[in-house]
């Protein structure tokens, strides 16, 4: 009898392991991307880290740059459904402009993304305002996908067209500020 209980004790672990893991099919998931340059007090700075959480699971995912110095980030395989910008980080120099306030995640607005789908989130530009202390202005610069970004998504083995992705911006006429 003491041999089953280990034994039993073991069985029922590893069955609450295997339900609790959740294989996710890859080829359903989502693939994001962003891309920023931004300039200010005589500093130069390439791209922008954007956290976007699932309305549903609540889990949160970040984007990742495509090389120390590119303006471009994505998020490979992200899980379909509807999700909310919560943050968004933009290196300049040797700081760091953040954004976690409800404005910011009210001008990106609520995101359902599809199996499957890729998203654009725009190509952005920004600039530090001088005189005030950590302002910083960003707003879509242009409304075509960076070629850049294409080269280098192919560079990844990520073959990619224009016509390949759904652009996410209502908010191009917009300037989101950050502090």
């Amino acid at each position: 009898m003491t041999i089953r209980i280990p034994i039993l004790t073991g069985l029922l672990f590893s069955l609450f392991i295997l339900t609790s893991w959740v294989q996710l099919d890859k080829s359903k998931n989502v693939f994001v991307s962003i891309s920023a340059t931004t300039s200010g007090v005589m500093q130069k700075g390439y791209g922008i880290i954007m956290t976007l959480i699932n309305i549903d699971t609540k889990m949160s995912f970040k984007t990742k740059s495509l090389g120390g110095m590119s303006p471009h980030s994505i998020i490979e395989d992200l899980p379909p459904g509807k999700y909310i910008v919560s943050k968004i980080e933009i290196p300049l120099g040797g700081f760091k402009y953040i954004n976690q306030s409800q404005q910011m995640t009210s001008f990106f607005g609520v995101l359902e993304f599809e199996e499957g789908k890729n998203y654009y989130f725009g190509d952005f530009y920004g600039y530090r305002e001088v005189g005030r202390q950590n302002v910083f202005h960003l707003w879509i610069d242009n409304e075509k996908i960076p070629e850049k970004l294409l080269v280098k998504l192919k560079k990844k083995g990520i073959n990619l067209t224009e016509k390949d992705f759904i652009k996410t911006y209502s908010y191009s006429k917009d300037t989101l500020m950050v502090y």
